[in-house]
């Protein structure tokens, strides 16, 4: 099984001594150690708890040195994979110049948003596009095609889902070169309201096999009842509800029972 995880988020203790704890994952990650199960990690770095990218190199390393399979996902960046992703982007804004030419700003907004956010929705569609968000979509399809064939016979993908521009370059790869693999998306934290991102035209969301269909995992995993209808609603397929596996550990003590006679209140924040 491949585990593709934000890092380092971990357990500093059990980090000292060399075993890896992904607090993102450790429910799921003790539940297969106990059945046997070799997990491999693509780790994308996040600024987490301080940690620096060295300071999260030097702690993978001591991760290898202990057994554990673990990846960045920078390794699999290659000099030829970033030249392909610069090509890509090269060919992709001559695209989208030849476009502008024939766009307005009320064409950005038109069925979206009122005509008056033309000036805030233009500068952030060309970042996506001239921007670094362009260039960086198309170096993570790239890597991530270098790891869907170091991974291709790997039974299940798992990662945590925020329909971030990486998921999409990740589905899309492992879609194309590891078709066997089975994709699962799991939704990690909570989804509000105003998370736009995860609201698609339904016909992007149909794997009709047309370039303009959105890269998705064969299984959302719902973090609950409430984002699952949610999503529902907006046309996602392959929807289920699972537990919240970061919380799990609140269960035993949000179920002990309460001391008798404290008055002592206890604040809860998610």
């Amino acid at each position: 099984m491949v585990l593709v995880s934000y890092f380092p988020a971990v357990d500093r203790a059990a980090a000292e001594a060399g075993q890896f704890r992904n607090r993102y994952f450790l429910p799921l990650q003790r539940l297969l150690a106990e059945r046997g199960r070799r997990i491999d990690w693509i780790l994308i770095y996040v600024p987490i708890d301080d940690w620096t990218f060295g300071g999260g190199l030097d702690l993978a390393q001591r991760f290898l040195r202990h057994g554990e399979r673990v990846w960045f996902i920078e390794e699999f960046a290659t000099p030829a994979a970033v030249g392909r992703a610069l090509l890509a982007w090269a060919a992709q804004i001559v695209r989208r110049l030849l476009v502008l030419r024939r766009l307005s700003g009320a064409d950005l907004t038109e069925g979206l948003a009122d005509p008056a956010a033309a000036p805030l929705v233009a500068p952030a569609w060309r970042d996506t596009i001239f921007g670094a968000r362009g260039l960086s979509g198309h170096v993570y399809h790239e890597a991530f095609r270098s790891a869907a064939r170091r991974f291709a016979g790997a039974k299940e993908l798992v990662y945590l889902a925020e329909l971030q521009p990486w998921e999409h370059a990740m589905n899309a790869a492992f879609r194309s070169l590891a078709s066997g693999t089975r994709r699962i998306a799991f939704q990690h934290t909570a989804v509000m309201r105003n998370h736009f991102f995860y609201l698609h035209d339904p016909r992007q969301l149909v794997d009709s096999g047309r370039p303009e269909d959105l890269p998705l995992a064969d299984v959302m995993a719902c973090n609950g009842p409430v984002p699952c209808r949610m999503l529902a609603a907006c046309g996602y397929p392959g929807l289920g509800p699972v537990e919240a596996i970061r919380h799990l550990d609140l269960v035993e003590s949000m179920g002990a029972p309460a001391t008798a006679g404290s008055r002592q209140r206890s604040l809860l924040v998610l």
